[in-house]
């Protein structure tokens, strides 16, 4: 089977992104009573997580077809 096409291993190269890196993240920002406002994570795996109150005007505003 050394020939076969599904045995080829290709790496992939190092992983930057973890999701068990923003869970730990999103629990410790919970436990400390704040609010998640945005994640985000760079093409080097930098985690950037800003912390804060949603944006009430976003969920308020609505559309036209929200009134019909």
């Amino acid at each position: 089977m050394a020939g076969a096409a599904g045995s080829r291993h290709v790496s992939r190269g190092p992983q930057t992104f973890r999701q068990r890196d923003v869970t730990k993240a999103l629990r410790a920002l919970s436990a400390a009573g704040k609010s998640v406002a945005e994640i985000r994570v760079d093409k080097t795996g930098a985690h950037i997580v800003v912390a804060g109150e949603e944006d009430k005007t976003k969920q308020t505003a609505g559309n036209s077809w929200d009134s019909i």
